[in-house]
């Protein structure tokens, strides 16, 4: 592929504030639900 810049798609294992996305897949379920793991956090108004 001389002559085309290919986009590197992965950095490892790392995830850091530049990470814009992340798949998971559950694979067992545990004590608590994924949506109560997952819900959104509630913003603070002052």
């Amino acid at each position: 592929m001389k002559g085309y810049r290919v986009k590197r798609l992965v950095r490892g294992n790392t995830i850091s504030i530049d990470t814009a996305q992340v798949n998971t897949v559950i694979t067992e379920m545990g004590g608590r639900s994924a949506e109560e793991l997952f819900k959104p956090k509630e913003k603070k108004e002052d």
